[in-house]
């Protein structure tokens, strides 16, 4: 129990959480949907007829495919709004907060606002229309019941995928701030 409390405690005390919190309970949201709905959705992959290393490879793909979608949308959305605060910040803001490093900006591929938006709201488009439709797809033809058994099962997944990429995506802005 003491080992739980301390993982707990070590969760609470991280600086990143709200970067990759919402991005893993979103990514292993996806990520369930678009498993449940293969398996027992239109696909159906869990027939008699359907060999086992099949479905299983494919059950493994969605996941991950799933899961980095909806990981994707919410740091997409999150870098989008950094960069839009940083490069339009309200004066009280700008007077007494820092600025967030952004790689893009650091390193002069984003110049004005609507260069931030010509990046990355093609790529938000995409993912949110992926994601919504795992979603409404897995919620319109799987019971509730196994859509959530599998949106609890990905959750180390989602999880993992947040985690890594907002480490990477500190390395890039610890290399850029050298």
């Amino acid at each position: 129990m003491s080992r739980l409390t301390g993982r707990l405690r070590r969760l609470r005390d991280d600086p990143e959480l709200r970067s990759w919190l919402p991005a893993a309970l979103v990514g292993a949201l996806v990520g369930g949907c678009g498993v449940a709905w293969l398996f027992w959705g239109w696909p159906h992959l869990l027939r008699d007829g359907v060999c086992f290393v099949f479905w299983l490879g494919a059950g493994a793909a969605a996941l991950a495919l799933c899961c980095g979608m909806g990981v994707s949308l919410v740091i997409l959305t999150q870098w989008l709004l950094k960069a839009l605060r940083r490069l339009r910040p309200p004066p009280a803001y700008a007077m007494w907060e820092p600025v967030d490093p952004v790689p893009e900006i650091d390193m002069g591929v984003l110049s004005e606002p609507g260069c931030a938006v010509a990046l990355y709201l093609p790529l938000i488009v995409m993912t949110g229309a992926f994601a919504l439709g795992c979603v409404v797809l897995a919620l319109r033809q799987v019971s509730v019941g196994r859509v959530i058994a599998m949106v609890v099962l990905s959750l180390p997944v989602g999880v993992a995928m947040a985690r890594s990429e907002t480490r990477r995506r500190r390395r890039a802005e610890q290399q850029i701030g050298r």
